[in-house]
């Protein structure tokens, strides 16, 4: 906070390809913690971030869909909760994480 400058992180798994839900959130664990290192290792204050994750959804090519409910699930449980993702799922997923 020396430049009193907030960085904003957005590390972003694509939708691309056939994997499923469960493989989107292994991934996306995954890069947060390799983001989250390579943060560490250059001495940002990780306080004062600001986070912005994917949503953990399965691939655009894969045959499972996910209800809004599971894509909430998931997209909270790897720690997302600040993001606007071109207003997609965005009221459905504050119905099911704040109720």
């Amino acid at each position: 906070m020396q430049n009193r400058l907030v960085p904003i992180v957005e590390p972003e798994v694509l939708p691309d390809g056939d994997h499923d839900i469960e493989t989107a959130r292994r991934v996306t664990e995954e890069v947060l913690a390799f983001v989250f290192k390579a943060l560490a290792d250059h001495h940002v204050f990780l306080e004062g971030i600001l986070l912005k994750p994917n949503m953990v959804t399965p691939g655009v090519k894969c045959n499972a869909r996910a209800s809004s409910e599971d894509i909430a699930y998931y997209t909270v449980q790897v720690g997302g909760l600040v993001y606007r993702p071109s207003g997609r799922l965005v009221r459905r997923v504050n119905e099911v994480t704040l109720h």
